[in-house]
């Protein structure tokens, strides 16, 4: 949460070792317990009960088109689209997570068959006010510019639309780190209106469970990943279990008005 994010080449080498039965998936799998979807296979704090918050917050019905932001190997928006019969574009900036992403969906009855595209947080390439509605789960982090993502997300949807976005909020007098202080001006500037903001308790208690499964299983994560990503992985155990406990988890829920 507080180191550089990974580049696009960096996340291409992530998902090409973290394939379904890969010993990162597992991992995290075995971090995050009953509430990890074996079905999503999420790299990061991805739960079930997530994923239901944000079908109900993002009023799905059949036949809406739901745009996922840093679609990652499609997992969380496959599974909204496929619970909720929504048309499907998901973004992301890995040409490899697309592929899986595409993969994965070619196997799974749809109401609508998904379009997984290439592109970027702050430059989508999809219509202005084209989306019923947008999720974007532990995707924001990685925006170069995370108001200017935001306003990306605005732009996209159409009037009354919504979104549910997962971010960090540093603690009162606390080092924000790559985390922000307050998320409410950033999401005004979007052209957004906050309709929730919704604590998630318990990520950070996973996130410390991670870490010790990363830094006890060194070795296979350099054999699995490769020497480079694998170190960046390992510092990031190294570094942030500390400052855990200086920011929230949230869910926000926005619309445009």
């Amino acid at each position: 949460m507080y180191l550089d994010p990974l580049s696009p080449d960096d996340f291409d080498v992530l998902h090409r070792g973290a394939g379904s039965g890969s010993a990162l998936l597992r991992m995290h799998a075995d971090a995050f317990g009953p509430a990890y979807p074996s079905v999503v296979e999420p790299l990061g704090q991805c739960s079930l009960r997530l994923l239901g918050f944000a079908g109900q917050q993002l009023r799905l019905r059949p036949d809406d088109h739901l745009v996922d932001l840093g679609c990652g190997r499609g997992g969380p928006g496959l599974w909204l689209a496929q619970r909720h019969g929504a048309r499907l574009t998901g973004v992301d900036f890995s040409p490899v997570a697309v592929s899986a992403a595409r993969g994965r969906a070619a196997g799974l009855p749809m109401r609508h068959r998904p379009d997984f595209r290439h592109g970027q947080l702050l430059a989508t390439g999809l219509a202005d006010g084209s989306a019923d509605a947008v999720v974007c789960i532990d995707a924001l982090l990685y925006a170069t510019d995370r108001a200017q993502a935001l306003r990306e997300v605005g732009r996209v949807l159409r009037p009354g639309g919504r979104a549910v976005v997962t971010v960090a909020e540093a603690a009162p007098g606390t080092e924000p780190g790559r985390a922000v202080s307050d998320w409410l001006a950033p999401v005004r500037q979007a052209g957004l209106v906050l309709r929730r903001r919704t604590e998630r308790p318990g990520v950070a208690r996973a996130w410390s469970r991670l870490y010790g499964l990363w830094r006890a299983n060194a070795g296979l994560l350099r054999r699995e990943l490769g020497p480079r990503i694998a170190e960046v992985l390992l510092t990031e155990a190294t570094v942030i279990p500390p400052l855990l406990g200086r920011h929230r988890e949230l869910v926000l829920t926005v619309a445009k008005p």
